[in-house]
């Protein structure tokens, strides 16, 4: 993506919020420990092509990544009949849901996407806190919650 690019707006607020949820880290990791994944020295860590996943990313592909990434999520979830594309703030914390855990994992919660598409804010954040996803991160899936149940970033 170039850096004249133009996203939706639930997008954008993603996009906004992902460092800080995420953090920096120009290396493989695994996502659960937090800890560096690495094929050293038997091999390199390698996805695609023969990308040398050991070498790490600059700024600017992981910008290309985040970006491309969460335009596929965004791509496939508003032709969803319960997306509000009116609902920028909100509709990040399901691009959120849905970038890290993918769409498949999103559509496990279909209570939380009735409540949403009904624009029914309190029941769709108390059906996001009732997932294994919140159990396991629970400060971030309570931020999620929140911002869910107010629109507010």
């Amino acid at each position: 993506m170039s850096d004249d690019a133009i996203f939706p707006a639930a997008v954008t607020v993603l996009l906004g919020r992902l460092a800080l949820e995420e953090g920096t880290r120009r290396f493989a990791y695994n996502d659960a420990t937090g800890k560096t994944v690495s094929c050293k020295p038997q091999g390199n860590l390698s996805i695609g092509r023969g990308i040398n996943l050991e070498t790490g990313f600059d700024d600017a592909e992981m910008d290309f990544l985040e970006q491309h990434r969460v335009m596929l999520a965004y791509n496939q979830i508003i032709k969803c009949w319960w997306w509000q594309e009116d609902q920028p703030v909100r509709g990040s914390v399901i691009l959120d849901v849905a970038y890290n855990d993918g769409v498949e994992s999103l559509l496990h919660f279909p209570k939380m996407l009735a409540a949403y598409g009904a624009k029914d804010w309190h029941t769709s954040a108390a059906e996001l806190l009732d997932s294994d996803a919140a159990r396991d991160l629970p400060p971030r899936y309570a931020r999620l919650s929140l911002v869910l149940s107010t629109g507010l970033p």
